[in-house]
């Protein structure tokens, strides 16, 4: 009989089939049959093993020990192959475990007895006798459709392997820039729009079905590990020795290349005993700025930001204000603390009146201000005295202040200890410098955050080696564009540069 399906499944098309046996097991799917297909080469079985496994909505693995091997032009055999389904074998052992929810956790392999046999015998005198039809219908399959579980619910279909084509597609995602939800969202939308345009294999299923599918549709699971694979192979290990590994050999690749036009990075790893470690770069557009720019570069903008990696490390940029807007002249990444006055002891640190400001407003909010909320107004205005005052004047505002009957015992301590380095945020002790008027760090403030957007995509780095790859090469490509602009005269937006 060909042609005509007698199976309770789907067989692939564009093949002939001579049943020889079908053994149902009392009406429900289970069934064994034996079958012939016009094939003859290894090749097209294997081709039709995939395609059955699409067919049948299974899926299939190889067995475990001697059984796994295929046999290829052996004595006996052209073609002969076994494969099982992918629940089949039972590695848990012991009590079974729950997850956080107290729930038992999914098993994939639970002992599933589905198995199915592909051979192609060599035609020869004795086979030609006992299976007549073996010079139409050389390949024969054994199927033994026995699931002990139900192979086409979404709790099935979530267990399948993620097949090529969806791998090929997450990792472009991974490419573009985009993150584990991102690549989730983007990916299951393309699968919606391609279901309702194309007449394709997916379309035989529901929509439903094809998205509930592992294999067309990851879960988000196996969507987070396939990018902690891809960062991994592009941006080094996420932590410990082999990602400070792949930093070392990325660092003495970098100097090589970029050491003719100025680019130049060094690092301090880590000590055993902690976490602290400093990475100092300087880009050849960031040379190239320092020598161009020699006199600005008397002033510099010094602002430090976090929540850029998943370490926490502390990103340092160091920026000048040019004709063409803020641009960086150095960025360091810390591991921890450090001070500007241990590297640099000769240079003169000035305070940000706006941020000084800020951080007293924020104290007399706060409970260990201990001052009452009627009263936080007017210490404020004393303290904006003690900034803006001449020298006599702010001597005045400060006796003022620490003598005010609202000011509690840890408002005055507080208030000491920032008098302490007065000369640092009160505006008369700048008389004397060549400060250019900069009293706030609003040039450094736009360079973070046109970092954190131009350059991070307010994402993330998965890693140290992510982060290092941002900083050194796609910082260059995006804070060169307002330079570009003035030599090709055009309008700087001076409001996003500054």
């Amino acid at each position: 009989m060909t042609n005509i399906n007698i199976l309770p499944i789907e067989l692939p098309d564009g093949y002939e089939y001579m049943y020889e046996s079908f053994n149902e097991t009392n009406g429900s799917v289970k069934f064994h049959a034996g079958f012939r297909v016009n094939i003859l080469s290894h090749e097209e079985a294997l081709k039709w093993i995939d395609a059955f496994e699409e067919s049948a909505h299974v899926k299939l693995k190889k067995p475990l020990g001697r059984a796994s091997a295929i046999i290829i032009n052996s004595s006996r055999f052209i073609f002969k192959g076994k494969w099982v389904c992918q629940h089949a074998h039972n590695f848990a052992s012991g009590e079974p475990q729950a997850n956080l929810h107290g729930r038992p956790k999914q098993k994939k392999c639970i002992d599933c007895p589905m198995h199915i046999t592909l051979k192609i015998l060599r035609q020869t005198y004795w086979t030609i006798k006992v299976h007549k039809e073996i010079q139409k219908f050389p390949h024969s399959v054994d199927l033994n459709f026995d699931h002990n579980h139900s192979y086409f619910s979404a709790r099935s279909l979530s267990h399948n392997s993620v097949s090529e084509e969806a791998k090929e597609s997450l990792s472009r995602l991974f490419r573009n820039g985009m993150g584990v939800r991102e690549s989730y969202n983007a990916h299951r939308k393309a699968i919606v729009q391609i279901h309702k345009e194309c007449k394709d294999a997916h379309s035989r299923c529901s929509i439903e079905a094809v998205l509930a599918d592992a294999s067309i549709c990851p879960t988000e699971r196996q969507v987070r590990y396939m990018f902690a694979k891809f960062t991994e192979e592009i941006f080094g290990a996420h932590n410990g020795t082999k990602m400070w590994e792949h930093i070392d050999t990325y660092v003495k690749e970098y100097n090589v290349r970029n050491s003719e036009q100025g680019g130049c990075i060094k690092y301090r790893p880590p000590v055993k005993s902690g976490n602290e470690f400093v990475i100092a770069l300087s880009s050849p557009l960031m040379t190239r700025v320092r020598k161009m720019y020699n006199e600005n570069a008397a002033m510099i903008f010094v602002d430090s930001t976090g929540s850029v990696d998943s370490h926490e490390c502390v990103v340092t940029l160091f920026v000048i204000a040019t004709n063409c807007g803020a641009l960086p002249v150095g960025i360091t990444i810390a591991g921890g603390k450090y001070s500007l006055t241990t590297v640099w002891p000769e240079i003169t640190q000035l305070l940000c009146l706006f941020h000084i400001l800020q951080a007293v407003w924020r104290y007399l909010f706060s409970i260990e201000s201990g001052i009452g909320k009627e009263n936080r107004q007017a210490i404020f205005q004393k303290s904006k005295l003690c900034v803006y005052g001449e020298e006599c004047d702010a001597e005045i505002a400060k006796h003022n202040l620490l003598n005010m009957q609202e000011m509690s015992a840890p408002a005055t301590t507080y208030f000491s200890q920032l008098w302490k380095v007065s000369k640092e945020w009160i505006l008369y002790h700048r008389s004397k410098l060549d400060y250019c008027g900069h009293n706030t760090n609003n040039y450094c403030e736009i360079i973070v955050r046109t970092f954190k957007e131009g350059v991070m995509h307010r994402v993330r780095a998965v890693c140290l080696g992510q982060l290092l790859i941002n900083l050194t090469q796609d910082h260059d490509g995006f804070f060169s564009n307002p330079l570009f602009d003035t030599s090709h005269w055009r309008c700087v937006l001076t409001w996003y540069y500054l």
